[in-house]
């Protein structure tokens, strides 16, 4: 249960903030446990190809499938969510500063 954030191995500072970021975010909207940001090689299958591209990146786990509860959460409140990683995402990204 809960929400984390895996990164590649050799992720630099900038993936690894942006990847706590997200996970608190979204942990914080569900009510649910910050698992917070693990390296790739800590997931079940050790590397994650997603993770390859040579740009930022970062894989967010909202909610395991096998827990029901969850996901039941999850799909009352995902439009909450997709707003929150939203506004997490715009100003680390934006070319205009957020105030």
């Amino acid at each position: 249960m809960g929400v984390e954030a895996f990164v590649a191995v050799k992720a630099g500072e900038q993936e690894n903030q942006l990847a706590k970021a997200l996970s608190a975010a979204v942990s914080q909207t569900l009510s649910s446990p910050n698992r917070g940001v693990k390296p790739e090689n800590q997931s079940q299958h050790k590397t994650l190809g997603i993770l390859r591209p040579v740009e930022v990146n970062v894989l967010l786990e909202i909610a395991f499938i096998m827990n029901k509860e969850e996901i039941a959460t999850y799909l009352q409140m995902k439009q909450q969510v997709a707003t929150q990683i939203a506004h997490t995402l715009f100003p680390l990204f934006s070319p205009v500063a957020v105030n």
